[in-house]
């Protein structure tokens, strides 16, 4: 009897941990799934820019379940004789049954209208690139990806554009010399990244009131004097420079001539200074990089579908030698039938388009391209969110139980 009253002591206290062993499960479940859900609608919208179709966005903006747990235990017992000589034997029988239902509801959100279109069609700015390098990707790659092309500034000061289009020959292939060599600049440690930073000064006149000067306040300036009285100062971040010195160590005039060329062109052209006598300046640089809209960074990614579309471009004698880059900015592969290992995969009429998982080994490139589509999905992220939301479609999905 003692046995038996230890085991239903277990049984309850396993009826206890199945709550949350099942709640651990499916929030982890919840999270691989709406995971794999964002990286399918891109993809999915990458193979459909391939066919020339329109794209569609969707995002899941909440998700909430309700979770039911029972647990239910039996105790029976008797006293009956067994072979009659030994004399009685009791009998003790335990039962345990528990029971798991889960009603999730999704609420998908269709993208659409004048400011979805707008943040769809609308150019990449340089705050974005400097906010995705600050995050840890390379140069290199961002700028192949958001790049549309490389602007040339001679010595007369004239301008030439190189496009990052393989269908436009050399220009192309000088496009890709500039941004490996600013790729490589920065692996090494060598290339700045950030904005102008400025000094602007308010100085207040006799007639300036307490109330002007809280107003100068509000606006960030902070109160100073020198020898000829108060002064308002405050610092202002300006466009993004890609230069190989650091520009907070130059003169105002310096950075005020720099935020002057930088306004030559709006904000997705992103100033370029890589001077000579500096690091990597045996091949210098002096113009900008006009970066795309997402929808074009799509186009190009669906072009690139084509195995044959990009090629290899050597790079510059007198770029620092490193990793080399792969020829294909982000391979995304193309079949008729379902692939067997895919880190992503869709399906689209008829046709299956995937990417690959990391192959380990030396050499390989597969983490380039995972990080590239990755850098992907953090642009649709950012064009996507609650953009042109239209109201939410609620849809349950059902109980489920256990």
């Amino acid at each position: 009897m003692r046995l038996g009253v230890t085991s239903l002591a277990g049984c309850l206290a396993l009826a206890s941990c199945v709550s949350p062993v099942v709640l651990d499960d499916a929030v982890l479940a919840y999270d691989r799934a709406l995971s794999r859900v964002r990286s399918e609608v891109l993809l999915l919208n990458v193979a459909r820019a391939r066919a020339g179709l329109p794209l569609n966005a969707t995002e899941v903006t909440a998700l909430t379940a309700a979770f039911e747990f029972a647990a239910e235990a039996e105790v029976g017992g008797g006293v009956a004789p067994i072979g009659g000589a030994a004399g009685p034997t009791g009998q003790l029988t335990l039962g345990l049954t528990t029971r798991a239902l889960e009603a999730p509801t999704l609420s998908i959100v269709p993208l659409q209208g004048e400011a979805f279109t707008r943040r769809l069609l609308a150019p990449i700015t340089g705050t974005t690139l400097e906010f995705l390098h600050h995050r840890g990707v390379g140069v290199g790659l961002l700028l192949r990806l958001l790049g549309q092309a490389a602007v040339v500034e001679g010595p007369a000061g004239q301008r030439v554009f190189h496009r990052n289009d393989p269908d436009r020959g050399e220009e192309f292939d000088e496009f890709r010399r500039r941004v490996h060599h600013l790729g490589a600049l920065a692996a090494a440690g060598q290339l700045q990244v950030g904005s102008i930073n400025r000094r602007e000064e308010l100085r207040p006149g006799p007639e300036a009131g307490l109330e002007a000067v809280l107003g100068a306040l509000d606006r960030g300036f902070h109160l100073t004097s020198d020898e000829r009285g108060p002064l308002l100062t405050r610092h202002v971040a300006g466009r993004i420079l890609i230069s190989n010195y650091d520009p907070d160590l130059r003169s105002e005039a310096d950075r005020r001539a720099l935020q002057a060329r930088a306004l030559a062109y709006p904000e997705s052209f992103v100033l370029v200074d890589v001077e000579a006598g500096g690091p990597g300046g045996a091949f210098p640089f002096r113009g900008w990089i006009k970066l795309r809209s997402f929808y074009e960074v799509l186009a190009f990614v669906a072009r690139g579908v084509d195995p044959a579309w990009e090629r290899h471009v050597a790079p510059h004698p007198a770029t620092l030698l490193g990793r080399p880059e792969p020829a294909r900015t982000l391979v995304v592969s193309e079949a008729t039938t379902r692939p067997d290992v895919a880190t992503v995969a869709v399906e689209l009429h008829g046709r299956w388009y995937w990417i690959a998982p990391a192959m380990p080994g030396p050499g390989a490139m597969d983490d380039w391209n995972l990080r590239a589509f990755q850098v992907l999905t953090d642009l649709y992220h950012l064009t996507t969110r609650t953009a042109g939301a239209a109201p939410p479609v609620v849809v349950p999905v059902g109980p489920r139980g256990g």
